[in-house]
């Protein structure tokens, strides 16, 4: 009995330890996604793009949505910085930022963050780093 768990519990480590190895094989690739979402009739948007450049969509109208392919790097520093800010400029209303991501083998995008806030003068903001 003692060696058959043994012998699975060694299956098992050999497992993971080939599923661990196929995913160093990854190009370092993420799909981000940025959305601005909400009732707000005016909202400038901020957002860091693929090359960590900072761009700004004044007067924007909602929903607004913004789609890239960031490259997260293959060495000992895995990441992608992700910022994204929604700033109510109307006289009411709510303002909802999300920021997504995926690598490109998987179908569905993932929830990194959300934050909603409401009012003139709301500020929805995310920023942080999205690790493999």
């Amino acid at each position: 009995m003692k060696n058959i768990i043994t012998l699975s519990l060694l299956s098992l480590l050999l497992l993971l330890l080939v599923t661990s190895c196929a995913t160093d094989s990854w190009d370092g690739y993420f799909r981000i996604k940025y959305e601005v979402t909400g009732t707000a009739t005016q909202v400038d948007i901020s957002m860091l793009d693929e090359s960590g450049n900072l761009l700004n969509f004044n007067g924007s109208s909602l929903p607004w949505e913004k789609e890239f392919k960031a490259y997260c790097g293959t060495g000992q520093y895995k990441y992608v910085m992700t910022s994204l800010s929604g700033l109510n400029k109307g006289l009411g209303g709510t303002v909802t930022a999300s920021v997504y991501y995926k690598k490109f083998d998987n179908i569905s995008y993932v929830l990194f963050k959300t934050v909603t806030n409401t009012g003139y003068g709301a500020y929805s903001s995310i920023t942080g780093p999205i690790y493999p």
